[in-house]
């Protein structure tokens, strides 16, 4: 399996968690915290330096600043975006700052290339599995389908 089939492998055991059967819960249990070390380990990888978060925290006050405000003074956003009133300004602020923090931004760009890498890594995880006669019988297919990696189907 890849590092990245963790997230929805965790997403699925999560949608199965109130389900009955002792054998179930407690396979589910087991795999549950398998996957959450792994999972944090690599939200470790991820996450951003105590400079870089000071970065993100001035840009976005620098959008703030210059953005477009509603009536109740609140940035005006538009699809995840700042609707900035004068961009040339923002952008010669937003270019001092940048610079400021250049080294923080790179290392950032490294970690994230770094954590894209390792998410396209193959891992060997031993997944505990469940006999199929122990699956809950009121389980739906998406259920079912969704947890397939750990279902002994023989």
């Amino acid at each position: 399996m890849k590092r990245r089939d963790l997230y929805s492998y965790m997403e699925a055991l999560s949608n199965v968690t109130e389900l009955k059967g002792v054998k179930f819960a407690y396979t589910i249990i087991k795999n549950k915290k398998k996957i959450e070390e792994e999972i944090k380990i690599l939200e470790e990888v991820v996450k951003a330096s105590e400079n870089f978060s000071i970065y993100e925290q001035e840009r976005i006050r620098l959008c703030e600043i210059h953005s477009e405000k509603e009536e109740n003074g609140r940035p005006v956003i538009i699809e995840n975006k700042y609707k900035i009133l004068d961009t040339e300004k923002f952008d010669l602020e937003l270019n001092v700052l940048k610079e400021k923090y250049m080294s923080d931004i790179l290392e950032r760009e490294r970690q994230i290339n770094d954590y894209n890498r390792m998410l396209d890594e193959n891992i060997e995880m031993n997944i505990t599995k469940i006999e199929y006669n122990d699956i809950p019988s009121e389980i739906t297919t998406n259920q079912l389908e969704s947890i397939d990696f750990m279902i002994n189907f023989d």
